[in-house]
């Protein structure tokens, strides 16, 4: 289980064991749920100061955290715990050669089995909640992913054929990435045999297994509905939820993007609500940006992106939010005092085969992290550095020597202020 505790959402409905658990509250306090969980195994529990307890995960309830560590019962405040790790945590979906996956205008994604579409409605067999159904309005793609590929194979391959959302439904269509073009059309229907499509008015039916992606429309300028956190399961699936209901051993999770799952709780690997202790280095405006091209070519930084205008991916892990920077190139932000830590995962653009990067990062021009080596060929590193008072947070990352510049380009994956 992997639990980080973010922030308050009063409307959050919580049913636990069919009561509700809606205090009454002022709406700009933090609230809290109760939700107990079996007793698992070995736990690390991180708090927001930078410690870290291990032991027996006993329960969480509406204001602390129990483990049990040799014996003796450890109870943690709520509003100081920033993560909970066990032993044996999920995969990501992701990475699951011919998983298919659900991906919802809101970042859910979701892995499923004999996916069908017919008159609007996304049937599929997922490996939480068994049948699930749902409306296509929410879904924003389909990844499917022949028996040896991997749905982040074809999300590159989207990005490296320039895919992106508009006005009608985009397919990749071949039977290899090295055949794979686009083509526009209206998806009709999709079934074990075929992929329905309407193009250029005439209806046409593709072979289903050479169509491993498939970008839906646009129906809305609308953006969805902020989520109130999110929920990863045993299988890798994670879903941004705006209702979360525990009751009878089952997990109600409402999507604003795919809809209702009810999933036992056994199935729940973490829940993530969001913060407002916690604020994404990426949300704050550059204050001031020096880029060095690289022989005449100017890679800028990129928030959510790599500076290559790609997904953040650091050894096999895709990362929502965080920043890309290459060499040389220094960014920085104003904190007005307002933080106490910077925590982040840094390393090596994985789209990049070697050479590496060094980081310094200063606050307030006094450097925290000096120099730090990075090196495509080794594992990212963690970065978590006090801030407290600081004014002015500058991430700068630079040439490594012996390099010639090669493989200069650094993520810093969920790069954060906690407050």
């Amino acid at each position: 289980v992997e639990l980080e505790i973010e922030r308050y959402q009063p409307e959050l409905p919580i049913l636990v064991d069919g009561e509700p658990k809606l205090p009454e509250v002022d709406p700009t306090k933090r609230r809290r749920q109760t939700v107990e969980l079996p007793a698992g195994g070995a736990a690390t529990v991180a708090t927001f100061d930078g410690q870290e307890h291990i032991g027996e995960l006993a329960a969480i309830t509406a204001d602390k955290v129990t483990i049990v560590s040799s014996g003796k019962a450890i109870a943690l405040p709520l509003a100081e715990v920033r993560t909970i790790t066990q032993t044996g945590s999920a995969a990501d979906v992701m990475t699951t050669p011919g998983m298919h996956v659900v991906i919802g205008d809101d970042g859910s994604r979701l892995g499923v089995r004999g996916l069908q579409l017919a008159e609007g409605q996304l049937v599929a067999t997922t490996a939480i909640a068994g049948r699930w159904s749902s409306p296509v309005d929410g879904v924003a793609r389909l990844l499917r992913p022949r028996t040896h590929e991997t749905p982040t194979e074809l999300d590159r391959l989207r990005e490296r054929l320039n895919v992106k959302r508009g006005a009608e439904d985009t397919l990749i269509v071949g039977s290899g990435a090295a055949q794979a073009v686009t083509m526009n059309a209206v998806l009709l229907a999709i079934d074990e045999q075929s992929v329905k499509v309407n193009y250029e008015g005439t209806d046409t039916a593709l072979p289903a297994g050479d169509v491993p992606v498939i970008e839906m429309a646009r129906l809305s300028d609308t953006p969805p509905p902020s989520p109130i956190g999110h929920v990863s399961f045993a299988d890798g699936s994670r879903i941004a939820f705006t209702g979360l209901q525990v009751s009878d051993g089952h997990a109600s999770i409402t999507s604003s993007a795919l809809g209702l799952l009810r999933v036992p709780v056994g199935q729940v690997a973490s829940i993530t609500l969001r913060s407002d202790r916690v604020a994404w280095l990426s949300d704050l405006p550059w204050r001031e940006v020096k880029q060095t091209p690289y022989f005449d070519h100017a890679f800028g930084p990129g928030k959510d992106r790599s500076a290559a205008g790609r997904a953040l991916r650091l050894a096999g892990r895709r990362f929502d939010k965080g920043i890309g920077l290459h060499a040389r190139c220094e960014v920085t932000f104003d904190l007005d005092g307002r933080y106490q830590w910077l925590s982040a995962l840094a390393g090596i653009d994985e789209a990049v085969e070697r050479g590496g990067a060094l980081l310094t990062i200063l606050l307030d021009g006094r450097a925290l992290v000096d120099k730090q080596p990075l090196d495509r060929a080794k594992p990212p590193v963690p970065v978590r550095v006090d801030v407290t008072g600081g004014k002015t947070l500058t991430v700068l990352v630079d040439f490594a020597p012996g390099t010639l510049g090669a493989g200069a380009m650094v993520n810093l994956g969920d790069a954060m202020l906690i407050r």
